[in-house]
């Protein structure tokens, strides 16, 4: 009868298998360093709000907005209907660049009407990805699983492509981004250890 128990045992160890997690939350593989982190409910009423708003109007006039501007405009670009995180990283000292992620769609992208663009397929270890130059200026373009990461650094990208384990999401961030309303366009949060 043990042998019988231990070989039951055996065969249930031997059927247990290791999957790869999967990405099942908006906040999956989102640089764990971003200063921002912007929860989007509707892209495009968050678009038409920032046009408007006045905070941002004011912050135009500052030399912070202009250096970053050209990389921000490149988001007037997308489109998307579903939920998407927008977090902004401090590459180099008081560089930020932006990491954009959502799900994949047909529509989203809008590049037609842009007659400086090109767009070339990359490959980083074995992974293929586009780099696009829109009016000179760059942002790159991963697929991983069902969503679509696009970000102004190369090396936010590769470094997504180098994530071999997903990452664990920061609790405190989890519980923020949870309790944000759904029903504003958008919701931002700051990482005070990694913003001033």
């Amino acid at each position: 009868m043990r042998i019988k128990i231990l070989a039951v045992l055996f065969l249930m160890f031997l059927s247990c298998k290791n999957e790869k997690p999967t990405s099942n939350s908006i906040l999956s593989y989102i640089p764990q360093n971003s200063a921002v982190v912007i929860k989007i409910n509707d892209f495009d009423l968050f678009q038409s709000e920032l046009k408007n708003n006045n905070f941002l109007k004011d912050y135009q006039k500052t030399k912070q907005y202009s250096e970053h501007s050209n990389k921000i405009e490149l988001l007037s670009n997308l489109k998307s209907n579903e939920e998407s995180v927008l977090c902004f990283v401090e590459i180099g000292k008081e560089s930020f660049d932006f990491f954009f992620k959502t799900k994949t769609t047909a529509k989203l992208s809008d590049f037609k009407d842009i007659k400086n663009k090109i767009i070339e397929q990359l490959t980083y270890e074995n992974k293929s990805f586009f780099k696009i130059t829109l009016d000179n200026q760059i942002l790159y373009s991963y697929k991983l699983e069902s969503y679509t990461f696009i970000s102004s650094s190369l090396l936010l990208i590769e470094n997504l492509i180098r994530t071999k384990e997903l990452p664990k999401t920061d609790e405190t961030l989890l519980k923020l981004f949870n309790t944000a309303s759904n029903t504003k366009s958008a919701t931002l949060i700051f990482n005070t250890k990694y913003s001033n």
